[in-house]
């Protein structure tokens, strides 16, 4: 069983315009690092029931000032670091290099092909992301994967990112995503700075987006949930889908209660039915 871990919730050093927290609707958002002692309480309860962990969620992981001694502290103990998503734009020690060549698959996010287009889109500097990458990948044998979300500003430009990061390694797999409106649970003026900070002809969007009479209706093209992924916050709160953001949906904190546990209990299987229904929490209408 692999458990996303939030260790860092609502910071982030990077700015994406398709990206909640570019937007008011981080502020409905508790901010705040997991602290290292409860993580390690979350390990200890969690031997044997729990094996792999996504230490990312809803903030910049590799920002946690604690992060090197949280993910040796998990591997010592047999637990396998699944997966991270990561912008990879900021000073790295030689220990966090190393402990990132323990994550099974790791995933660098980029704003563009280029430093003028990565920096529109996420207000990083894509020389220290590169910088980062070539050291990285001097000692990583993984698979690792560059992704860009495709949006207005950087349409076009696949081909121009795949020839810059083979250049670096041809071990790293290049990939694109198509947006979706992650600011669809916010308000009708977050939605239309969204639309305008990335929508234009020819751009892919995960959800249907519609102009009725001024409002902006969202609706996901698909009605079936597929993210049911565990989720542990940074306060220990626990839900059964990792985009959940607020306390909404709650099963059970991690800190005191082992995930096997908080899993078996009737509000778990209750809630579960719910998200079959995509009313698990409000914000499963909208979510693609």
């Amino acid at each position: 069983m692999a458990i996303v871990v939030e260790l860092v919730s609502n910071i982030c050093n990077s700015k994406c315009k398709w990206c909640f927290s570019t937007y008011e609707t981080s502020k409905k958002i508790d901010k705040g690092f997991m602290a290292e002692a409860n993580f390690k309480k979350f390990i200890d309860i969690n031997k044997g029931a729990i094996t792999n962990i996504i230490p990312f969620s809803h903030g910049e992981s590799l920002l946690h000032p604690d992060w090197v001694n949280m993910m040796e502290y998990a591997t010592s103990n047999g637990y396998v670091i699944e997966s991270i998503h990561t912008n990879l734009a900021m000073p790295l020690t030689n220990e966090h290099m190393v402990m990132l060549c323990r994550v099974k698959y790791l995933t660098i996010n980029v704003g563009g092909a280029n430093k003028d287009t990565h920096y529109i889109n996420t207000g990083t500097d894509f020389n220290v992301v590169s910088s980062n990458l070539q050291r990285l990948m001097k000692v990583r044998r993984e698979p690792t994967s560059v992704k860009m979300v495709i949006n207005k500003h950087n349409q076009g430009q696949k081909e121009e990112l795949v020839q810059y990061i083979k250049s670096i390694s041809t071990n790293i797999q290049v990939s694109t995503f198509p947006l979706y409106l992650a600011t669809a649970d916010s308000d009708q003026i977050d939605i239309s700075k969204w639309i305008e900070n990335n929508i234009a002809e020819g751009v892919e969007c995960r959800d249907h987006i519609e102009n009725k009479n001024g409002q902006y209706v969202v609706k996901p093209k698909t009605n079936k949930c597929t993210d049911k992924t565990v989720s542990v916050r940074f306060n220990g709160i626990t839900h059964l889908c990792c985009r959940a953001r607020t306390s909404e949906g709650s099963v059970g904190n991690a800190f005191i209660t082992s995930i096997k546990d908080i899993l078996a209990s009737d509000k778990c299987v209750a809630l579960k039915k719910l998200m079959d229904k995509r009313q698990y929490i409000s914000y499963c209408k909208v979510c693609s």
